[in-house]
């Protein structure tokens, strides 16, 4: 499969394809997922996230793992694609576990640096006082807010890019049969563009209907249990029930057209 040629229509093609496949083929697993899912949102709107049990939590991330499993495995072309917890899904709850991490990391080292940058900024700015932090803002001048928010935004695409390289980890680790993470570093190698490229392409669709059953709920009845039970319903449909399906095509698209067993 290695040096095939990357088309993004062609990625996107492959995720709608696999959409399709999914709910012929592993429609459990995206009917339990999108129930898990709605039935969250729900629950963070009438009571807030804090009020949520871990135990409650970890059985909506099983259930989501489950699913994300059983698609993958679709897309591989393996037999088994319904829902059940096996070794594919602890690998892949590592692996969310392990980029989320990685991800946390990056974003505390970003804030660090956009911290020290902007006390260096305004220590040069007119009115600044070390023992007064209120006027430290103050002091951070036109220029100096140019600089510090040309950082952030250097960081923040510094971060979109390393966990794009390693987000065909998911899709490796279930073909490998073990945890893949840093080791996928290579696999998409002059290849991010065109997977972010695809990957907001086939984004579009469900936060397009995400944004509409939001318009539903804010604009017919707000505020009433049966609509946002609904909304709150299709918006896990959204999530998981299409969108998972969409990202996990686009992840094996790029997987069968890498160059596996030199990144191995």
């Amino acid at each position: 499969m290695a040096g095939w040629a990357i088309s993004i229509p062609g990625a996107v093609a492959h995720a709608f394809g696999l959409l399709w496949r999914a709910w012929r083929r592993a429609w459990l697993a995206l009917i339990l997922a999108s129930a898990a899912a709605g039935a969250s949102l729900q629950w963070a709107t009438i009571h807030g996230w804090a009020a949520a049990t871990p135990l409650a939590v970890a059985a909506v991330v099983l259930v989501e793992v489950a699913a994300a499993a059983a698609l993958i495995r679709l897309a591989l072309g393996k037999d088994t694609v319904g829902p059940r917890w096996g070794p594919d899904e602890w690998r892949i709850l590592a692996v969310g576990v392990l980029n989320s991490l990685l991800a946390l990391v990056l974003v505390l080292l970003l804030l660090v640096v956009i911290v020290f940058m902007a006390y260096g900024v305004a220590a040069a700015g007119r009115g600044f006082a070390t023992v007064e932090p209120a006027t430290w803002a103050g002091a951070v001048d036109g220029r100096g807010r140019v600089v510090i928010g040309a950082v952030a935004t250097v960081g923040v695409g510094a971060i979109v890019w390393v966990m794009t390289r390693i987000s065909l980890a998911p899709v490796a680790t279930v073909a490998r049969g073990r945890v893949q993470v840093l080791s996928t570093w290579p696999l998409a190698r002059s290849r991010v563009l065109p997977l972010l490229a695809a990957t907001v392409w086939v984004a579009l669709t469900p936060a397009a209907l995400c944004l509409l059953l939001w318009s539903v709920a804010r604009f017919t009845y707000p505020g009433e249990f049966w609509v946002t039970a609904i909304v709150h319903l299709g918006q896990g449909l959204v999530l998981t029930g299409i969108w998972l399906p969409l990202k996990v095509g686009v992840m094996s698209y790029f997987y069968a057209r890498t160059d596996v067993d030199s990144a191995a």
